[in-house]
């Protein structure tokens, strides 16, 4: 799959949480929730966030994470949303963001 079609589809909520049920992680869902909870948001509405965030302004060194976490599956949608939702709630985590989803 296609990073951008894979962030296109992320601009829906259907899309979103359809993308989320992919990913199958249930700590790192459980920490979604959360995040998304502390911003008033639905957990599908934060992964749009978190990947927006991550497109506009991720620095080489998470677009290099990237890359190398997509290499190494056979299923690269869910590896990449994977490290783009881990990069937007690390930030969360950290105390880096605003109101209004992951920053």
């Amino acid at each position: 799959m296609l990073l951008g079609r894979l962030l296109s589809e992320m601009s829906d909520e259907a899309g979103a949480a359809a993308r989320l049920a992919a990913i199958g992680d249930v700590g790192l869902m459980v920490r979604l929730s959360a995040a998304a909870a502390a911003h008033g948001e639905t957990p599908a509405e934060y992964l749009q966030a978190a990947c927006r965030l991550f497109a506009n302004t991720a620095d080489n060194n998470a677009w290099a994470g990237l890359v190398n976490a997509i290499e190494r599956q056979p299923e690269p949608g869910p590896a990449a949303l994977r490290h783009m939702l881990e990069w937007a709630l690390a930030r969360d985590e950290a105390g880096t963001s605003t109101a209004g989803g992951p920053a």
